[in-house]
C-alpha cells in the first residue's frame, strides 16, 4: 500500500527563547552585502561539486597570478546596489583573493572575517579583474539580527509512504545534520519585489520567507525530533 504523503507533522514547533521577534534581543555583525561562489584550482575542493554541473558548488578555476601565491579564492556572482560593495566599487565578476592582506580561501572564511569587524571599519579588499590587480576600502556596514532556537517534533517522509517494511530501509538516513549558510540579502531585487508586492496581510513567514526554520544556520533530525539553531536578518545598512 502507498499513500502520496510530503509531510507529516506530529506537533508544533517549540521555540526555546522565549518571547516574540519584538521582545527578542537583537545582535549586530558586519556586512558588506553580495553572493559569491568559491573559486579554486584544487581538484579536492570542486571534485563532485563543480559549479558547471549544477550551477552550484566550486568555480574550478583560478587565475595564474593568483595561482602562485594560494590555491582558492572568492568569486563575486552578484553585487546590489546600496551596499558597502557596490559603493566600494566592486562588480560582479570580480575575484577578491585578500583582504588586508591576507588571502581570501573560501566563503567562510571572507564570512568570518566581515562578522568580526567592526561596522564603520575600513577593509582593504585585495580584487582580481580582467587581468588586474586591484586594492579597493570597503567601509563594512552593519547588519542587525535575532538569534532563535527551536526544536520540532515531526516525520519528513519525502513524497510516498510505503506502509510494507522496506528491505532496503537504513536507520541512519533518521540522523541528519544540515548547515545553511545562505544570507537573506534585503537588497537584491528578489526580496525588494517581495516587499512590495506582497500581501500586507500576510507576514513573510506565511510566504514561505524568512521562517526560523530556514533562515541561515543549521538543524539536526534524530529520528522525528528536529532542532535548529538560526539568524534572522532584520536590518542592513551602509556606514
Amino acid at each position: 500500500m502507498e499513500a502520496i504523503v510530503k509531510h507529516i507533522v506530529l506537533a508544533g514547533t517549540i521555540m526555546l527563547a522565549a518571547g516574540c521577534s519584538s521582545t527578542k534581543p537583537t545582535h549586530e555583525r558586519g556586512w558588506v552585502g553580495g553572493e559569491y561562489r568559491d573559486a579554486s584550482s584544487s581538484v579536492w575542493k570542486w571534485t563532485g561539486n563543480n559549479y558547471f554541473h549544477s550551477n552550484q558548488g566550486v568555480i574550478p578555476a583560478l587565475p595564474p597570478e593568483i595561482r602562485q601565491g594560494q590555491s582558492s579564492a572568492l568569486f563575486v556572482h552578484r553585487v546590489f546596489d546600496n551596499t558597502p560593495l557596490s559603493q566600494a566599487g566592486i562588480q560582479s565578476g570580480d575575484l577578491i583573493w585578500a583582504i588586508d592582506g591576507n588571502t581570501v580561501e573560501d566563503l567562510d572564511d571572507f564570512q568570518e572575517r566581515i562578522d568580526a569587524a567592526t561596522p564603520g571599519e575600513k577593509l582593504l579588499f585585495s580584487v582580481y579583474r580582467e587581468g588586474k590587480t586591484l586594492e579597493l576600502p570597503v567601509v563594512v556596514g552593519r547588519e542587525t539580527y535575532q538569534k532563535w532556537n527551536s526544536i520540532s517534533l515531526g516525520l519528513q517522509l519525502g513524497t510516498s509512504l510505503d506502509l510494507i517494511p522496506n528491505p532496503d530501509f537504513d536507520l541512519f538516513k533518521l540522523v541528519q545534520f544540515q548547515r545553511n549558510p545562505t544570507r537573506l540579502e534585503l537588497q537584491s531585487p528578489e526580496y525588494r519585489f517581495f516587499a512590495q508586492a506582497k500581501p500586507e496581510d500576510r507576514s513573510q513567514a506565511e510566504l514561505g520567507l524568512s521562517s526560523v526554520a530556514d533562515a541561515e544556520g543549521w538543524k539536526t533530525w534524530l529520528g522525528i525530533v528536529g532542532v535548529f539553531g538560526n539568524k534572522v536578518v532584520l536590518e542592513q545598512e551602509t556606514l
